[in-house]
């Protein structure tokens, strides 16, 4: 199969685009930053091509002519600015430009081009609040999101099931769970990384960490993410059953539990956890997210997550090891 892949330089992305290569699947990925030399090393030992085209989501002219040039079965949309509150309040505007009608440039360059599916890559972001007030957390608690990011995510979501409906294409949309892992670096458009990424950084780094509280969650290994999307993806029609599908683990564990294993791997490395006011590891709500429940997507697609926390420890610390220069960044 054929993919067009916007925002694949991102961490997500680099995974998604390196799975499907894996697969024996073409892959152009559509970013504003060109992709980093290490990625593309590991793309060239897979069966399948990965290749990249420098553009920005809000030139529609562009980004339909490179959609109708590579040919692609599938469109995945992940592009997307996650902000910080100083980020957002200095560029409320740009982020949703970018963010929602970043996403409606995808949705008519996919319907002029007549890509057979078009993937919106959602997060758990639409759900807002009820994210933390409902456990397991379905697809269908209410949404109630508030910062710029939530909205953003959230119109997007909708607008891209309203083309379905009004364009009969055949849209989906994923909303991803807590994610960590491999390739996760800082590139300039996802201002907080994740608990488990800030505190390995913290680990190869010897430095002391404090929790603002003990982080129990559904977190999500990448890789178990990107193996979700491509499932997705190349389930055929009459077997999606939904237009909207969660992405999550089935493991529940704390950011107390993977620092004790950090600790245990990088001499020097020690943690607390303290008030948060003197936090140093920053969580995006102080509240933990319930449990995604992910059963529509195993019984839909048959996916079913592979990571669990030791699993995920042993390969991101081995990602770690292997690329020490950005885990600088």
């Amino acid at each position: 199969m054929k993919f067009f892949l916007t925002g694949g330089t991102g961490f997500v992305g680099i995974n998604l685009a390196h799975h499907l290569a894996g697969l024996g699947d073409d892959v152009v990925i559509y970013a504003n930053q060109p992709l980093i030399q290490q990625a593309e090393d590991i793309f060239g030992n897979c069966p399948g091509k990965v290749s990249c085209v420098c553009g920005d989501v809000l030139d529609k002219a562009h980004m339909e002519s490179e959609l109708l040039t590579s040919n692609a079965d599938v469109f995945i949309h992940a592009a997307v600015i996650t902000p910080g509150r100083e980020r957002e309040t200095k560029q409320f505007e740009h982020i949703f430009r970018v963010n929602t009608f970043g996403t409606i440039n995808a949705l008519e360059a996919a319907k002029k081009c007549k890509t057979a599916r078009f993937i919106y890559v959602s997060s758990v972001a639409v759900y807002g609040s009820s994210s933390q007030e409902y456990n397991p957390v379905l697809e269908t608690v209410p949404l109630r999101p508030s910062n710029v990011y939530e909205i953003s995510k959230f119109a997007s979501e909708h607008i891209a099931l309203r083309y379905r409906e009004l364009y009969n294409m055949d849209v989906r949309a994923i909303r991803l769970g807590d994610v960590f892992g491999a390739w996760e670096f800082d590139t300039g458009v996802r201002d907080t990384m994740s608990a488990p990424c800030q505190t390995l950084k913290a680990a190869l780094e010897h430095r002391h960490a404090i929790l603002p509280k003990e982080g129990m969650t559904g977190w999500v290994y990448v890789k178990d993410i990107a193996a979700s999307i491509a499932a997705l993806a190349k389930t055929a029609p009459e077997h999606l059953n939904h237009m909207v599908y969660n992405s999550s683990s089935i493991y529940r564990w704390s950011i107390a539990q993977w620092c004790n294993m950090l600790a245990q791997r990088y001499l020097g490395f020690t943690y607390e956890i303290g008030e948060p006011s003197e936090a140093n590891i920053r969580f995006h709500a102080l509240k933990d997210n319930g449990m995604f429940d992910v059963s529509r997507l195993r019984e839909d697609t048959g996916f079913i997550p592979q990571y669990d926390c030791k699993k995920a420890f042993d390969d991101y610390t081995k990602w770690a090891d292997s690329y020490p220069d950005l885990m600088k960044q």
